[in-house]
């Protein structure tokens, strides 16, 4: 019998550690090598193992692409356009009356300038945050400075911002009671099936280069060695340091 010491196999990583994303891309990457290794494919327990694999990543596929996108998507994403439109007309309007020749007009241009500085409203910025932003600030213009939005004739722009960003905010809101919990334990459920399924097949390839010497798994072995190497050290690293992850947690 062979020194089972110096036996070489699939190490270990802890899979709930991988962000959705890097967790798909981890497993397609051992279908692949699998898929493509010649002892995997000459015996059958391995290839169907490998197949109930690929079976499983498919519906993780499913989910984290649903995760990722809900039907009002596509509606939040004209109008948050929209809104950014009119927030950029509002802006360049206030700007393009610095130099009226009225002093009580441009005083009224510089105190609604100031205003935009306060709030550094980026478009590009998180949507969550910039509709926040939005919202205090219409509200700032509807209160304290309605009178120089009276002065410059900006009210429709005010108006127009406000409807603009209550149905962005709405939106928002429908998105995220829509299905999100329900996708997201679809997705834990679907990520543990694709786990089950990758740790049959590496129980069975570190089971058969002990009992079968002839079945020469170690190129494969070995690669997928030097992968799980990488991900520690590059990805799950890198994950650590992320502020706002968004994997499954431990």
């Amino acid at each position: 019998m062979p020194n089972e010491s110096k036996v070489v196999q699939i190490g270990s990583i802890h899979l709930p550690n991988l962000t959705n994303d890097a967790h798909f891309m981890y497993m397609k990457d051992v279908e692949k090598a699998m898929k493509k290794d010649k002892m995997v494919d000459t015996t059958a327990r391995l290839k169907t193992a490998v197949v109930a694999l690929g079976a499983a990543i498919d519906e993780e596929d499913e989910y984290l692409i649903l995760s990722k996108k809900s039907e009002y998507t596509d509606e939040i994403t004209a109008k948050d356009s929209e809104r950014d439109s009119i927030f950029r007309g509002y802006r360049t309007a206030v700007k393009g009356m610095l130099r009226m020749p009225v002093a009580d007009l441009a005083k009224a241009a510089t105190d609604l300038w100031q205003h935009l500085k306060d709030y550094n409203i980026d478009p590009e910025m998180q949507l969550e945050r910039e509709t926040a932003r939005i919202m205090n600030l219409v509200d700032d213009l509807n209160t304290k400075f309605a009178t120089q939005v009276s002065k410059l004739g900006l009210k429709p722009y005010v108006d127009a911002l406000k409807d603009a960003n209550d149905k962005v905010n709405e939106l928002l809101n429908m998105r995220t009671e829509d299905r999100a919990q329900q996708i997201a334990g679809a997705l834990r459920k679907a990520r543990l099936g694709t786990d089950a399924a990758y740790q049959d097949a590496v129980c069975l390839i570190n089971a058969m280069v002990i009992v079968d010497a002839e079945k020469d798994l170690t190129p494969l072995i070995n690669y997928l060695n030097a992968n799980i190497k990488r991900y520690k050290e590059q990805v799950m690293t890198r994950e650590k340091k992320d502020d706002n992850p968004s994997g499954v947690g431990a």
